[in-house]
C-alpha cells in the first residue's frame, strides 16, 4: 500500500490554492489551474465529472463517513486527504470543504511535509482496520485517536490542521486583512483559563463540604451547645452545595456557559482561519490576465468564491456577536459567587463564635475553623482571579466586533 506524495514542482508555490467547486451531486462545476496542474487533468476534463474521478482507494472511508456528515449539517470541514492524479500518482492536500448555497467549496494546500508521516501512519492504520471492521466503528476508533491527541472532537481537529498550516506557510501574511484571528485566540486562550480557575474552585468546595460531616460528629459529642454547631454545620453544607451547583452550571454542566462559551469561540475562530483561504483562493482569479482557464464556468466559479467570501465575512460577524451575548454574563456570574462566599464567611465567623462559647480547645472545633479559614483564602484568591478574567473575556469579545 503506496502513501508516497507526489513531488510538488518549485512552480506549484506552496502558497497556492488548489480549488475545485461541486454542485450538491458531487459533479466538478469549476477547477482552477493549480488544481489541473497538481491532478494532471487538463479543466475539460474535469468539469462535468464526478469529484470521485480524483478519489484514492487508499483514502480510509470512515474519515469520508465523518466528513460528510459535518457537510450534510452545513458545516465546514478541514482534513487531509490522499487523492489520485491521472497518472496514478498519490498526492496528499490538506482540504477544507465548505457547503455553499449550490453545492460544495474545496480548498486545498500542499501537505505539511512533517505532518505527513503521523498522517500517512494513522490513516495505513485505519485501512487496515477497515478490512475487517464497520466503518462506523472504525471512525469511533479515530475520533478516539484524536481525542488522544488533545482534540475533543473533529471540528477541534480540523482547526487544529487549518491553524498549523495557515500560520507556518507564507500566506501568513495575509492575516494583516485579519487582525480578528490574534484576538481570538487571546479570547479562547482566556477562555481556558476561566475554565481552569472555575474547575479547581468547584473541587475545593467539594473537598471543603466534608467539613460540616466533621462539626456534625462534633456536635453529637457535645452537650446543648452542640445543637448549635449542628445547625451552624447545615447552614454552611447547604451554602456550598448551591456554590457547588453554580460552579457546576459554569464549567461543569452539559449546558454549562463556559462550554458554550467555548464552542462560539472556536466556530469564531474557525470563520477566521477559513477566511483567509477563501482570501486568497478570491485573489487568484486576478493574479494575471494569462489564466488559461476563461469559460463561463470560470465566470460561476468566481461568482461562487465571491459569494462565499460575503457569506463567511457575515458569518465571522456573527459568531463573534454571538460571543460577545454568551460573555456579558460572566461579569455577573462572578459576583454571585463572590456574594455567595461572603455568606459562608458568615457562618464561619459564627461557628467561631461558638468556637469561643464553648472555650474548649480539645473539642476539635478549633482545627475544622482553622481549615475553613485556609480554603476560605484560597478561594477568594481563585475568585479574585475568576472575576478578572471574566471582564477581561467579556471586554476582549466586545474588542472584535
Amino acid at each position: 500500500m503506496s502513501f508516497m506524495n507526489k513531488e510538488i514542482s518549485q512552480d506549484e508555490s506552496s502558497t497556492d490554492i488548489f480549488t475545485t467547486i461541486t454542485d450538491k451531486r458531487g459533479t466538478i462545476t469549476y477547477v482552477n489551474p493549480g488544481f489541473c496542474q497538481i491532478s494532471g487533468y487538463s479543466a475539460s476534463e474535469l468539469i462535468g465529472k464526478p469529484h470521485s474521478i480524483i478519489r484514492n482507494d487508499n483514502m480510509p472511508k470512515c474519515l469520508f463517513h465523518l466528513f460528510w456528515e459535518k457537510l450534510k449539517a452545513n458545516k465546514p470541514v478541514c482534513i487531509y486527504i490522499l487523492n489520485r492524479t491521472k497518472n496514478g500518482d498519490d498526492v496528499w492536500l490538506l482540504t477544507l470543504v465548505v457547503p455553499s448555497v449550490d453545492g460544495f467549496i474545496s480548498m486545498r494546500v500542499s501537505a505539511d511535509a512533517e505532518k505527513l508521516s503521523e498522517i500517512s501512519t494513522l490513516y495505513h492504520e485505519l485501512t487496515e482496520l477497515e478490512k475487517n471492521e464497520p466503518v462506523s466503528e472504525v471512525a469511533d476508533k479515530f475520533l478516539c485517536k484524536i481525542a488522544e491527541m488533545g482534540h475533543q472532537d473533529l471540528d477541534s481537529y480540523s482547526q487544529s490542521l487549518l491553524e498549523d498550516q495557515i500560520l507556518r506557510r507564507p500566506i501568513k501574511d495575509d492575516l494583516v486583512v485579519s487582525s480578528r484571528l490574534p484576538g481570538l485566540k487571546e479570547l479562547s486562550v482566556l477562555i481556558e483559563g476561566l475554565n481552569d480557575t472555575a474547575t479547581e474552585l468547584s473541587t475545593g468546595f467539594k473537598h471543603i463540604r466534608s467539613e460540616p460531616v466533621n462539626m456534625r460528629i462534633l456536635s453529637n459529642r457535645l452537650d446543648s451547645s452542640g445543637a448549635s454547631i449542628s445547625m451552624i454545620s447545615q447552614n454552611y453544607d447547604m451554602m456550598a452545595r448551591e456554590m457547588c451547583s453554580s460552579l457546576d452550571r459554569l464549567c461543569t454542566d452539559e449546558t454549562n456557559s463556559l462550554k458554550h462559551l467555548r464552542e462560539l469561540s472556536n466556530k469564531g475562530y474557525f470563520s477566521v482561519l477559513s477566511s483567509v483561504l477563501i482570501g486568497a483562493t478570491q485573489r487568484g482569479f486576478s493574479k494575471s490576465d494569462t489564466d488559461p482557464v476563461k469559460e463561463e464556468w470560470s465566470n460561476l466559479g468566481q461568482d461562487q468564491i465571491n459569494q462565499l467570501m460575503r457569506s463567511n465575512e457575515k458569518q465571522v460577524k456573527d459568531d463573534i456577536s454571538d460571543i460577545v451575548r454568551a460573555s456579558n454574563g460572566l461579569p455577573d456570574i462572578s459576583r454571585q459567587l463572590r456574594r455567595r462566599i461572603n455568606g459562608l464567611d458568615v457562618v464561619k465567623l459564627l461557628c467561631r463564635v461558638e468556637n469561643c462559647r464553648i472555650g474548649s480547645r480539645d473539642s476539635g472545633l478549633t482545627g475544622i475553623i482553622e481549615r475553613l479559614e485556609t480554603f476560605h483564602c484560597d478561594a477568594d484568591g481563585m475568585l479574585s482571579e475568576l472575576s478578572k478574567k471574566a471582564i477581561q473575556i467579556s471586554q476582549r469579545a466586545r474588542s472584535l466586533l
